[in-house]
């Protein structure tokens, strides 16, 4: 790209993957330099469906259940699709895993809980999709243990 008078610059980019950048440059009297390295990170939306919903009686099961973006993504990048899925609960103002499965090598996932008495919360899914993407979550879904 080039600059302006006054040396500003801009260029926009759309990365499929966590990406690194760094600008160079090299004015007309051929002395040049760089720019710091910027991460770019890309977060996947992820989607996950409760059952049996949201209000469910201590010790029964709860289900968040789904298909994982771009696990094939993963597989392409680093040979191995082995994509990990947890279901986190919101506490004392930090989210915090409970438990996680692999999800399957097309992406879904089935990742169950017991809830007991007092469990009462904010959940939501988590899976940090290898390192070619940013730590990715479904929205968060208040569930009440009756």
């Amino acid at each position: 790209t080039t600059t302006t008078a006054t040396g500003q610059w801009t260029k926009s980019f759309t990365p499929n993957v966590n990406t690194q950048y760094r600008a160079f440059y090299r004015p007309t009297n051929d002395i040049g330099g760089w720019t710091r390295n910027v991460t770019v990170e890309v977060r996947k939306k992820l989607v996950a469906a409760v059952a049996p919903g949201t209000k469910i009686l201590a010790g029964k099961k709860l289900s968040f259940t789904g298909r994982l973006p771009a696990v094939t993504d993963v597989a392409t990048y680093y040979g191995d699709n082995t994509v990990q899925v947890c279901i986190q609960y919101f506490t004392t103002g930090v989210w915090k895993k409970r438990t996680c499965t692999d999800a399957a090598a097309n992406g879904d996932f089935l990742v169950e809980i017991r809830p007991g008495v007092d469990a009462d919360g904010k959940y939501r899914v988590w899976s940090g999709l290898a390192e070619a993407y940013a730590d990715s979550f479904s929205k968060a879904r208040t569930i009440t243990i009756t």
